[in-house]
């Protein structure tokens, strides 16, 4: 476990715990993963995490639901969905929100070598769909691991509408004297380096 990211334990041969450490401080926190279906062609898991203040009246709920299977040799295609919500007071207000993201994620990944790998990914957020604010994330990334070290690198384009409604931009735009584009493309670098211990 690292004393300061996000780190897998592995309790059972298909049952992950994630947690924290340092996150521990802000409140209690967990992620518990169950790979109850995993084989070299295929693989299943669920994941619930909880993230909440001490106070408890911030509590942030997840969960996530995975499934992949081998298309072609080397080649694999990954679906996923998250739902997360909160409850939370705020100046003794409830400003609870049970289903603030629904997200279903899709992931091509193309292995190049027996210790890199492609990944094409692209999601959105259904709930903002629904709202009529358009947003999703497309990227690749190039992943590389041995049994101890592993490092990934890539590029994501963020496609995505202001969170407004039509009237309060218009009246944005007024105040503001200038014309905000309907979409608003963002690329941002992706950069990560884990360890198994």
């Amino acid at each position: 476990m690292h004393p300061l990211l996000r780190s897998a334990v592995g309790v059972a041969e298909r049952v992950d715990v994630k947690l924290s450490p340092v996150g521990l401080v802000l409140g209690p926190q967990l992620g518990v993963e169950w790979a109850f279906l995993q084989d070299e062609r295929r693989s299943f898991s669920l994941e619930p995490r909880v993230l909440s203040s001490w106070s408890l009246d911030d509590v942030r709920y997840t969960f996530v639901v995975s499934h992949g299977w081998l298309v072609q040799s080397g080649r694999r295609v990954n679906i996923s969905l998250s739902a997360a919500g909160e409850s939370r007071r705020f100046e003794g207000a409830d400003v609870s929100r049970p289903l603030h993201t629904l997200r279903p994620e899709v992931s091509y990944d193309v292995r190049v070598r027996d210790r890199s790998v492609w990944l094409i990914t692209g999601r959105t957020n259904a709930v903002d769909l629904s709202k009529g604010w358009f947003n999703a994330v497309v990227g690749g990334v190039w992943a590389y691991g041995s049994k101890g070290l592993g490092a990934s690198a890539g590029l994501n384009l963020v496609v995505g509408g202001l969170p407004i409604e039509a009237s309060e931009l218009g009246m944005v735009e007024d105040a503001l004297q200038v014309r905000l584009p309907a979409l608003i493309l963002m690329p941002t670098p992706h950069f990560q380096v884990w360890a198994r211990l």
